[in-house]
């Protein structure tokens, strides 16, 4: 509102109830020729406006006296010019009293509207009747205006207010309104439908004067020889339609931060131009522009208010807003009825308040996203809540801080669903998952004299405890054992499946055939018609306990490992061939271990880390093994190896197997 008592071209301050000038804009300081600090803070009938005559000073004094006492006081009167004291300017004065809410007066608001030219100091106000009537209608209509603005609410209301009062205030046919919104100007129309006003959108360009005004962020002004379409999309219905324009002129209204345009106002001129009456567009403009930003920002707020409002009541999950004390200053019914109590009763209650139980769990998880501003989710609380006790529940919880534009954190809002039900099941399924697994897994290993044999299997984090990796030591003679492990693609109930179908084809194949090449090369064959089972990683060998003689055949699967007596680590060599479902001729490599050799089979998730080169996870896991005493048994190196070389995280299934042969007693 500054900016509007600025522009104005009336004369216009502020009085103390004693008489003091507090303020005058720059319209009254201008005509006097006068500077702020010329007249503030001294008696207003000292002023140099009233100089020329001590019988005005006097009238001024009880002018103010009787303002001061309640009564409003209006009355013409000459001020001196700004051109050394030898003209006067005739005036339309008043004295306004300023009441507080008790009603006692508190200021004064001084007015004076010019209404002749500057004449010389004696003449008649004789002329000015004429005038000062006209004044009079102009004081009606802008204080009519000022009015309806400030007791309109919304958007709406205001740019009605602004299309019926302003017109007469500036001189103007007209004074529409458009908002800037979602690329579009919306365009208020006053009588466009048969149930009263309407919106109409038109494109954010520059085919209109209010579309040039919006994009170049300048106002527009536009003479004789427009017409109102499609110039002006805020009014189409002036005088009948497509009324010729004397001049249109659009203002590009802007605020926000950062400041953009946000709404248009255009003013438009039918007969006789703009005229001396237009000579307040500047004020009107300013006071329209700050009334349609409260009236935007209160829209703003009421959309809000109304969304938040849905989303509080309709959420499927409980909300809550905490303040930096930890206590509940907003929360929806869903997290009430997980608490037990109303929305009324947690209002400025504590955590300890509502829920005693889960307070050593929330309160310093609370206090730390307070303190580092810093979201955290995928929070697990259990216990119990006064909607069931003696119940023990389980909630997943995100914990959000909440600041200002500036960054000062004002609270905590808290995300809470209910899991109890869901973590019941899943608690279920791993079960069976994990009965379903053993029944798929080898339900017993071949246990020759002179060899020691662990195996380990260990699932994924991140799904049910059901995969791919397998791992096989049967016995098919006394001098022939079989060795597999293996690795279907993919972690799930899919790989399991194909896992079992590829375990059952290998123990028909090795009781058939004895040569690991040529029992690999019909596995290929199966793999090519079953696609749940190409490319599968198996490394597949037959062992003679008796003597340690290993023949081994490897498609596509990473090297075993042996650790002989002494404790050297190493690889087998032979490189691996491609995995199941190719075409290729596979081979056959030997290997014999002796008394205190190791042989380490495992699947790619022992060693294998995420953003890390697979030699690493290889190297790692031959210098663990190296460091192994000779007396380790192969349950202690197993469980060794899963439990020091396992991911921290473990994204992918391990399977190892771990073959010792004793040395002679």
């Amino acid at each position: 509102m500054r900016v509007a008592f600025e522009a104005m071209t009336e004369f216009v301050g502020l009085l103390s109830v004693d008489g003091v000038l507090l303020e005058a804009n720059a319209s009254a300081l201008a005509a006097g020729g006068l500077t702020s600090g010329d007249v503030t803070g001294r008696p207003f009938w000292q002023a140099r406006w009233w100089s020329y005559s001590p019988t005005v000073q006097d009238q001024l004094r009880d002018a103010v006296q009787r303002a001061a006492c309640g009564e409003t006081v209006r009355y013409v009167v000459d001020v001196l010019a700004a051109d050394g004291g030898q003209s006067l300017v005739p005036i339309d004065f008043r004295l306004t009293p300023v009441r507080d809410a008790d009603g006692a007066v508190e200021f004064i608001v001084p007015e004076g509207r010019p209404l002749t030219s500057v004449h010389a100091p004696g003449d008649s106000h004789a002329a000015v009747i004429d005038e000062l009537a006209a004044a009079r209608r102009h004081s009606a209509a802008l204080a009519q205006l000022t009015s309806n603005l400030a007791g309109a609410a919304s958007t709406e209301g205001i740019a009605a207010a602004v299309c019926r009062d302003a017109p007469a205030v500036v001189g103007a046919g007209f004074v529409g309104v458009a908002m800037v919104r979602g690329g579009e100007l919306r365009c208020f129309q006053p009588g466009g439908t048969d149930t009263g006003a309407s919106w109409v959108s038109v494109s954010l360009d520059s085919t209109t004067a209010a579309g040039e005004a919006a994009v170049r962020g300048e106002p527009v002004h536009l003479d004789a020889g427009c017409t109102l379409s499609p110039l002006c999309p805020t009014r189409q219905d002036v005088e009948g339609g497509e009324a010729d324009l004397v001049s249109l002129e659009a203002y590009p209204l802007q605020w926000g931060s950062p400041k953009s345009v946000k709404a248009v106002l255009e003013l438009g001129w039918t007969n006789g131009g703009r005229g001396d009456a237009a000579s307040d567009v500047a004020s009107v403009v300013a006071l329209c522009a700050a009334a349609l930003e409260r009236g935007w920002t209160t829209d703003e707020l009421r959309r809000t208010e109304a969304l938040l409002r849905t989303l509080l009541s309709e959420a499927p999950i409980g909300l809550g807003f905490f303040d930096t004390d930890l206590r509940f200053q907003m929360i929806n019914d869903r997290l009430a009825e997980i608490n037990g109590h109303s929305v009324e009763e947690h209002l400025g209650k504590s955590i300890a308040d509502i829920v005693p139980d889960l307070e050593q769990q929330a309160v310093p998880l609370f206090r730390s996203v307070m303190s580092h501003a810093e979201p955290v989710t995928g929070i697990e609380f259990v216990g119990e809540t006064a909607a069931a006790p003696g119940v023990t529940r389980v909630w997943e919880e995100g914990l959000y801080p909440v600041a200002t534009a500036e960054g000062d954190v004002i609270g905590i809002g808290a995300v809470v669903e209910e899991v109890t039900e869901r973590r019941a099941a899943q608690r279920e399924l791993e079960e069976l998952a994990r009965v379903l697994q053993a029944g798929l897994l080898p339900q017993r290993l071949a246990r020759p004299d002179g060899w020691d044999v662990a195996v380990r299997y260990c699932a994924s984090v991140d799904r049910l405890d059901v995969g791919g990796d397998w791992y096989e030591f049967d016995e098919i003679d006394d001098d022939d054992h079989v060795i597999t492990i293996g690795d279907v693609v993919g972690h799930d109930l899919r790989a399991a499946i194909a896992m079992s179908q590829l375990r059952n084809a290998l123990a028909g194949l090795g009781h058939a055939y004895r040569d690991p090449a040529e029992i690999l090369t019909h596995l290929d064959h199966y793999a090519t018609h079953t696609p749940s089972c190409f490319g599968t990683a198996v490394f597949y060998a037959r062992l003679d306990p008796h003597t340690g003689t290993m023949r081994y055949s490897n498609a596509g699967h990473l090297p075993p490992l042996v650790v002989t007596a002494d404790g050297a680590a190493r690889f087998i060599e032979d490189p691996p061939q491609a995995p199941l479902g190719m075409s290729i001729k596979r081979n056959n490599g030997n290997l014999e271990l002796g008394p205190g050799d190791t042989l380490i089979c495992y699947t790619d998730g022992l060693v294998e880390r995420r953003h890390e080169l697979l030699d690493h996870g290889l190297e790692r896991l031959a210098a663990h093994a190296a460091q192994t005493r000779s007396d380790c048994s192969a349950e202690q190196l197993a469980e060794r190896l899963v439990t020091e070389l396992s991911a921290a995280v473990q994204e992918d299934d391990v399977a190892v197997l771990v073959l010792k042969r004793r040395t002679a007693p």
